[in-house]
């Protein structure tokens, strides 16, 4: 898990250092998981990606992970803008019109967040997000740790 996220840390780096942003990886470099590999990926650099659009320059982004029973629970937080409330509820969904800047005027569609959740659930795992207005986002997302692990 850790060498996947540092590669995508490493590809995302340049979008962080023109904002001054800076990502920490709390993730244990013997932390394993069961998933697909490519949607793994896909997820984090759609997370880490966000993260960094909605974070105002000069903020802090965390990766963590913590192992609870046979499931990995891995974390990206931010202290960017945060989500309005009424937003949340339909944040990984694709009905409703989600086009948001970016705090340097990235613009942001929604649609990497239908397909994280899309992912998540195709790989038997589970997804959510908390956020407090103008204090930060946190997503989180829940898979197993091995073929082995109890699913949800």
């Amino acid at each position: 898990l850790n060498d996947m996220v540092e590669d995508v840390i490493k590809v995302l780096t340049p979008q962080a250092n023109k904002k001054s942003i800076k990502i920490i990886n709390h993730i244990k470099d013997d932390q394993w998981l069961f998933s697909d590999r490519s949607m793994t990926n896909t997820i984090f650099q759609n997370l880490v990606a966000n993260a960094i659009k909605f974070t105002e320059t000069d903020g802090l982004i965390e990766l963590t992970s913590i192992q609870i029973g046979g499931n990995v629970h891995i974390s990206v937080s931010d202290n960017g803008i945060g989500i309005k409330e009424e937003v949340v509820d339909s944040i990984f969904t694709i009905n409703q019109e989600k086009k948001k800047l970016g705090t340097a005027n990235e613009i942001g569609t929604g649609l990497g967040l239908v397909i994280c959740k899309e992912f998540v659930e195709k790989m038997k795992g589970k997804i959510w997000v908390k956020s407090v207005l103008g204090k930060g986002t946190t997503f989180s997302f829940a898979l197993q740790a091995s073929k082995e692990s109890e699913q949800f």
